[in-house]
């Protein structure tokens, strides 16, 4: 009885997260700050009322009550995969600091990639903070031994070898495959997975690959356009860290 209250109450927390980082995907490509209260993107008036309930409030109010704009779709999905995410975590660490790093990995990377897969944007402050975070667990509480060693070795290979494919493309393509802020999300990558970075990588180009396919077969994108690999590296990781 206990560990399902648990569960619920760590669901209910996810979703409130949830509402958060959609609010901070829309305020740090705008340069506002993303510690106040969630609010509409387009008028910034601080959502009230039905609209800043969680799941539901997108729902009931659609818009927002100051400026009418609709609230979309992206928000009650980042507030259920986020709640879906919190619970994963649970069950894959339990109440350790583990489950705490993984919580805190995951709402990082769920903020890049609503960033990255609206905008086409990685920020350099996200990353930085994402990597500090990342070392400071591995140095102080990890349970993995050489946990920072591994940690630091997997955060410098993996820009390294982003890098490469950064540069290759332009001298292949003569154009970029790959923005920079791939190269530093892959060092971010490292840096939580560790021992694992190739298995986060590996899955997040799968989902890359997959994700582009089918959206050429549905006509959405053209072999031509962007491709928000930085979102789906986010959920390669992510996968990765609850698999582990």
């Amino acid at each position: 009885m206990l560990a399902t209250v648990l569960l619920f109450a760590l669901v209910v927390v996810g979703l409130c997260v949830g509402t958060w980082i959609d609010a901070a995907a829309a305020a740090i490509p705008a340069h506002r700050s993303p510690w106040r209260l969630p609010a509409c993107p387009e008028c910034e008036a601080p959502w009230r009322g039905a609209a800043l309930v969680p799941l539901l409030g997108p729902l009931l109010a659609r818009r927002c009550p100051n400026c009418a704009q609709p609230i979309t779709f992206f928000r009650p999905l980042t507030e259920v995969a986020t709640g879906l995410l919190f619970a994963l975590a649970l069950w894959r660490a339990g109440l350790t600091v583990e489950f705490a790093a993984l919580v805190t990995f995951t709402i990082v990377l769920l903020v890049i990639l609503r960033i990255d897969w609206q905008n086409h944007l990685i920020f350099q402050n996200t990353i930085i903070a994402g990597i500090l975070i990342a070392l400071g667990y591995a140095a102080i509480a990890s349970p993995e031994p050489r946990a920072l060693l591994w940690a630091t070795v997997a955060s410098v290979g993996a820009a390294l070898l982003f890098l490469f494919l950064y540069v290759l493309a332009l001298v292949i393509y003569k154009r970029r495959a790959l923005g920079f802020g791939d190269v530093l999300l892959a060092a971010l990558i490292g840096a939580m997975a560790g021992q694992n970075a190739f298995l986060a990588i590996f899955i997040g180009m799968l989902l890359g690959a997959a994700g582009g396919l089918l959206l050429v077969a549905l006509r959405v994108r053209t072999m031509r356009d962007y491709i928000p690999y930085g979102a789906y590296l986010c959920a390669g990781t992510i996968i990765a860290l609850l698999i582990r």
